[in-house]
Formats: structure tokens, sequence, C-alpha cells
């Protein structure tokens, strides 16, 4: 299965106009990530749906539906991701990352990478030699795959390659000191 790799002004214009964007001869964005309204608004309802399902057990009926502050619990959800969603902005090129409104990190110059937590509350925090910090959730990186890989490559090869100090969860949970020739590889099949 072959995919077309794609420019990101093919993805949306609309949405490469709300990521971040490089200083100039920092190259061109070849990822960027910014959630769309229809996916805040998708995940806010199902929590909402969560939560209806919730009382409706507790309840054992619908019984519930008569008290007005319950609702409180139901009704706000789609709404906040909403909110959120604005502060989620990211973009990346050949050799940099940038986050929110933070500075422009060379990932390829790393200097520290640590995570803290596990799973879906992993944190990230990078910094580069130029003393550009980003510390964010790992998840949020990952939503867009092709994005996560320019990430992850510059990752690997500031620990592999160059300066940079990993604590143990992010050599563990990443895999950044595993040598290239132990990795087992994903391929597609044709």
């Amino acid at each position: 299965m072959s995919r077309d790799w794609r420019k990101p002004e093919e993805n949306s214009r609309r949405a490469l106009s709300k990521v971040p964007h490089p200083p100039e001869g920092a190259g061109r964005i070849l990822e960027s990530f910014h959630p769309t309204i229809a996916s805040s608004y998708t995940f806010g309802f199902g929590i909402s749906l969560a939560v209806l399902g919730l009382l409706t057990l507790q309840d054992l009926g619908f019984w519930w539906m008569h008290v007005w502050w319950l609702w409180l619990f139901v009704v706000p959800w789609p709404f906040l991701f909403v909110l959120k969603r604005s502060r989620i902005r990211i973009s990346a090129g050949a050799d940099w990352l940038m986050y929110g409104k933070s500075g422009l990190i060379k990932t390829y110059e790393l200097t520290k990478v640590n995570l803290d937590g596990s799973g879906w509350n992993a944190v990230l925090e990078i910094e580069d030699r130029a003393g550009e910090r980003i510390r964010a959730p790992l998840r949020r990186f990952q939503y867009n795959r092709e994005l996560w890989d320019l990430v992850y490559l510059g990752l690997l090869h500031s620990v592999q390659a160059g300066p940079a100090r990993s604590n143990a969860a992010a050599d563990a949970q990443l895999g950044l000191k595993v040598p290239a020739h132990h990795r087992e590889w994903e391929f597609p099949e044709c």
C-alpha cells in the first residue's frame, strides 16, 4: 500500500494558516497539526455520552434528568474541547519543530530529551543547543504520524549520534538507545 506524499498546503490551506511558521531560512513546513473543530466536538460529545450513560446506570433510569445541576456534568464537554483545541498548534520541518508560541527547536541539535509519566500522561521535554525548550504531552506529537516521524528521527539522532542526554523513561518507552541493527522495522506489504 503506497501513500502519496503531499505538501501540507494540500491538506488544508486554512489549517496551515493556524500553525506556527518558522523564521526565514529555516526551511518549509513539511507536516503540521491543528485539530479540526469537528474532531473536538466529536470527542466532547463522546465524553458527554459517557457521562450520560454513567448517570443513567447509577440512577437505574432517567430520573436524574429532572435535577438541573446534573446537566452541568453532561453539557459543557464539547464546548470545553473546542476551546482547548485552539492551543494545540504544531509544525515541523526536516530538522526543526515549533509547538505553540515556543521558539524553533532544532531537532537534530538536541541536548536534552526527557519523558515524564507513561501512556496517555507521558510528557515529552526537549531542549536544543540554543536553549529553546518544549514541554508538551507526547500524544500531541503523535496525532499526526508523519509529524511524529520527523520529530522521532531528530530525537533518535540527537541521542545516538549527538550530545543529547535522555532519561531512563525516554530510553525505555521511545527506544532511543536501541541500535538500528536491533530494531524491528515494519514494512507495508505491496
